[in-house]
């Protein structure tokens, strides 16, 4: 009589909803083992395209490197031509060229206005009565004496050759000449005042002996005159008061 097979036990899918024994242990899987490769490892150098050789090569031929880059405008600095250079000048013909109306033994014109008027109306503002302007009138006219009491006094100084005095005179004759706004002879009186002292001065930027400051204060003492004869013409225009 043939033996029964006994049934063969088979291995049955573990059921989640089944309660879990306490005294089975669930062992997590093994996780896979990555192996990572170098990628260096992963390049292919020749020694021609080796990073490292090729720099000690551009260490040893500098002249592989590439230039650094330069601006426009450093390229246009050192490409611009020089300017021409002055030609030398010596220093006697540098002071003699400097010296006031040198070659005319004039002084040089003053490119001043006549009046000035911004401060002259001012001082027709101060006029009671706009029509005889009898208050700037006196001003003015006191002004004309002045001028020709001080160069009568300019000349004795100049034939005195006294210095201080012309130097005086001319401070004192700017000062009147400025309160009514008469800027050439304003401008020329400075100057002699100054050159009266024996400083440099207006187109004189040299110091001058006592001798060579006489001989210019009398070519600026007629350059006063000139300036102050247009100043008395224009003003005896405007209060309609011709010189007898």
């Amino acid at each position: 009589m043939p033996k029964a097979e006994s049934p063969k036990h088979s291995k049955t899918p573990d059921d989640p909803t089944r309660p879990v024994s306490p005294h089975r242990v669930a062992i997590p899987p093994t996780p896979a083992t990555v192996v990572l490769s170098d990628p260096i490892d992963n390049v292919k150098t020749s020694p021609s395209t080796s990073p490292k050789k090729s720099l000690e090569k551009d260490k040893e031929n500098p002249s592989r490197q590439s230039p650094a880059p330069v601006s426009r405008a450093a390229r246009a600095v050192s490409e611009a031509p020089e300017p021409p250079r002055p030609e030398p000048t010596s220093p006697i013909t540098a002071v003699k060229s400097a010296q006031p109306g040198a070659g005319n033994n004039e002084a040089a014109p003053s490119s001043k206005p006549i009046i000035d008027r911004e401060i002259f109306d001012q001082i027709l503002e101060m006029d009671d009565d706009p029509e005889d302007r009898e208050f700037s009138k006196s001003l003015v006219w006191e002004y004309f004496d002045q001028v020709v009491e001080t160069f009568a006094d300019m000349d004795k100084a100049i034939r005195a050759n006294d210095l201080l005095k012309l130097s005086n005179l001319g401070h004192f004759l700017k000062g009147s000449s400025a309160a009514l706004g008469i800027l050439k002879v304003q401008a020329t009186c400075e100057i002699i005042q100054h050159v009266g002292k024996l400083r440099p001065a207006g187109d004189q930027p040299v110091s001058l002996t006592k001798a060579e400051a006489i001989e210019r204060l009398k070519v600026l003492k007629t350059q006063a005159e000139k300036e102050y004869k247009e100043a008395e013409a224009w003003l005896r225009d405007y209060y309609k008061d011709p010189k007898a």
